[in-house]
This record gives C-alpha cells, structure tokens and sequence, in this order.
C-alpha cells in the first residue's frame, strides 16, 4: 500500500469547458476548521462567482472527509473533488474548486469531468509528498565509533537532520519504521552496549530534495 501523502507547498488549477472557468486551490488543512476558513478566504477573494464546490479530507486514513456541490448538481462537484484527494491519498488538505458559468450547460457528465480536471491539476500544481512512519532519535559517540555508526546509519536508510562536533560526535536522525529496530540491536552489538540512544520517538517525515523535514513526533 502507497503512503499517505501532504501538502508541503499549496498550489492553483485552472480547467476550461464551454467557456465555463474552473479555478482550483490545493491547500493543507490540519482541522476542519482551518479547511473552512480556506474555503471562506476562497469565497471573499472570487466573490463574483456562483459556485465554490470543495472537499477536504483531514486525519492520517481521511478520518474525517466532507464533500459540498454548492448548487451544482448533486455529486457532480463535491464528490469528483474528492476523489482526486482520496486517490491521489492527500490527507490534511482542502481542495476548493471555483466556477465561472460560461452561458453553456455542461450537463452532469461534464460538470463531473470538468471539477475533476480543474482538482486534478491544482493537485499537479502543488508539491505533494509521501508521508513516512520512522523513529527520530539522538545520539553521541566517540570519534572511533564514527565509521561504524554512520556505516549502519546509511545502510539503514537513516536521514541525518542535524550534526555536531565537539568532544564526541552528536547526531539527530530519523529512521525508517521497518529499518530502525535493526540498526539500534546492530548499533547495540557493534558498540557492546556503550552507545545508547536518547529521545527515541515514533515520527512522521517526508523526504525532499535529499533532505528528511520531520512533521512530528510522539511524546
């Protein structure tokens, strides 16, 4: 199963049929309070406009999901929207589609194609990212157990976030979840027990540009 995915940077879609403008927002959302706000920002800024369909998807699984056609026909809207997140495995985010009517009815078959294009492409015009499971952690150790450690740390798939020299080495990595209890029992053995990590924690992070940004992590 694919991870889950967020919005790192939020983006703008554009779809046009008949003369009818679609305008679409990706944006993230960590509530579904802050989801409507966005919706409501959206609203006040094309204020000429007859039809704001959205839909927002918020928690880890799309715990909670909600999806409004806003006077368009029912499910012609609201749900394509919807779908894009839900396939495109986007949690956390609010997707709001605006429509200029451009005198032509598209019927509901082309009103369904036509919000899920304009969300499709506010979705590629956006960066979106993988969400992973890890462990961050920090440790210290010796500079004779820096070829050792740091073999096991990149054979393990370790992000490194932060690095520091003084009279020991000190580091703050993440770890893949399905990599981690191996490299710690292999830091064990390789060290004879002398190394032990501090602030061990379950996380969520995602990779970018070779870089691992972590998003949180358990108390």
């Amino acid at each position: 199963m694919e991870n889950e995915k967020i919005v790192m940077e939020d983006g703008e879609g554009y779809y046009e049929e008949k003369k009818s403008r679609f305008l679409s927002e990706l944006h993230a959302a960590h509530s579904e309070a802050e989801a409507l706000a966005i919706v409501e920002s959206v609203r006040k800024k094309y204020y000429d406009a007859k039809h704001h369909c959205f839909a927002y998807r918020i928690g880890e699984k799309g715990d909670l999901m909600r999806a409004a056609d806003d006077g368009e026909p029912q499910g012609t809207a609201g749900r394509p929207i919807l779908d894009v997140l839900t396939g495109q495995g986007i949690h956390d985010a609010v997707l709001v589609v605006t429509r200029y009517f451009g005198g032509t009815l598209l019927g509901t078959g082309g009103l369904t194609r036509a919000y899920s294009k304009a969300a499709g492409d506010a979705v590629e015009k956006s960066l979106v990212l993988p969400e992973e499971k890890g462990e961050v952690f920090d440790l210290v150790y010796p500079y004779d157990m820096a070829g050792k450690v740091e073999y096991l740390f990149r054979n393990s798939d370790g992000i490194l976030l932060s690095q520091d020299y003084g009279s020991a080495v000190s580091i703050r990595g993440i770890l893949p979840e399905e990599r981690a209890a191996r490299f710690f029992e292999d830091l064990r053995n390789q060290s004879k027990g002398s190394l032990k990590t501090e602030n061990r924690k379950p996380c969520s992070f995602v990779r970018k540009d070779g870089r691992g940004i972590l998003l949180n992590s358990e108390s």
